[in-house]
């Protein structure tokens, strides 16, 4: 799905203009410029916009925060998934951003958090994270969360609450609690085949970490 024309990255600078505070703490922002990483490509997803900004601090926050509340709203408008969207950011610069393109891709997994780390990935050449910051705008689901401790991703921004979400209609607390419930008795049916832990031991053993 392409992106509509009218959707241009708003300039950065004025996502922090109401705090003069903070404004006024903006010495630098470096030039926007279009970033498609190699998946985005292959699956036909839009391009985004990404800014390095130099200056750190609260105004810092406030305009990569705005950013992956522009993206959420970009989500729903292009009609690719749910309000939901990120920018991954290391040493103060962004190397990636994702929105949820559940609707448009038709993959359960496309969340705005699962396409950031993905393109942070392919652009950095490691799936090692440790280092970058996601600024998200809620708290990830249970998925999510979980990809970010795979991806070693350093530290998590959030404005939205779980409770934000399952008010919005969405099944973050619902999955959540499930989690918490011992494998046989969670609503997912599951069956274990014993005979053959053996050989899918032996498929572990194959592997060498490193």
């Amino acid at each position: 799905m392409a992106a509509p024309a009218d959707f241009e990255p708003r300039d950065t600078g004025k996502l922090a203009a109401h705090d003069q505070r903070d404004a006024e703490a903006l010495t630098e922002i470096g030039a926007c410029e279009n970033h498609s990483d190699p998946i985005t490509r292959e699956r036909g997803w839009p391009a985004v916009c990404i800014s390095s900004v130099v200056q750190h601090g609260t105004a810092q926050k406030l305009i990569f925060m705005g950013r992956a509340i522009e993206l959420a709203r970009h989500a729903v408008a292009s009609g690719s998934g749910g309000p939901f969207g990120c920018v991954i950011v290391k040493n103060g610069e962004v190397v990636a951003e994702g929105f949820n393109q559940v609707r448009s891709t038709r993959d359960p997994t496309a969340h705005g958090e699962m396409v950031g780390l993905r393109a942070a990935a392919q652009r950095l050449g490691t799936a090692d994270l440790s280092g970058c910051e996601i600024y998200n705008i809620s708290v990830p689901c249970p998925m999510c969360l979980a990809a970010l401790y795979w991806a070693k991703v350093s530290k998590l921004y959030y404005a939205c609450l779980p409770e934000d979400a399952d008010a919005a209609g969405f099944d973050n607390v619902k999955i959540a609690r499930y989690l918490q419930l011992p494998l046989e008795t969670q609503p997912l049916k599951s069956e274990r085949i014993e005979t053959l832990h053996a050989a899918a031991l032996e498929a572990y053993r194959s592997w060498s970490p490193g």
